[in-house]
């Protein structure tokens, strides 16, 4: 009645039960995971970051996973300064970042961002 799962699902249901681990040993290859699975593990990365206040697994997640995204929401997680120029520099697809309440992300950081971002 119900079927076998796609392996797609599978494969990332997978990822998701073990996101941090994924994240901390297969940085090099998140790019290459399909659209869909990026924004599974972003989601699912998203809740444990605002959880666990992991900047450098939070830096190495957005820097890793979102640069095929076009609106992408931080907000809350323990992103860093460092973290976030990383997301700039890898990310030239994003348009919007909201990345408010990330309490690693210095306030001179935001102000240079909405600089750079009036004069785009």
């Amino acid at each position: 009645m119900y079927g076998v799962p796609p392996l797609s699902l599978i494969c990332t249901a997978l990822l998701c039960n073990h996101a941090p681990e994924v994240v901390a040993q297969a940085a090099d290859a998140l790019p290459l995971l399909p659209l869909a699975t990026k924004a599974a593990l972003l989601a699912i990365l998203r809740r444990l970051l605002c959880a666990e206040q992991t900047a450098a697994l939070a830096d190495v997640a957005a820097a890793s996973l979102a640069d095929s995204f076009r609106v992408l929401d931080l907000s809350g997680c323990s992103l860093s300064d460092a973290g976030l120029r990383a997301l700039a520099q890898r990310c030239g697809s994003l348009r919007e970042l909201d990345v408010r309440c990330c309490a690693n992300v210095t306030r001179a950081l935001h102000c240079r961002c909405a600089r750079e971002r009036q004069q785009l």
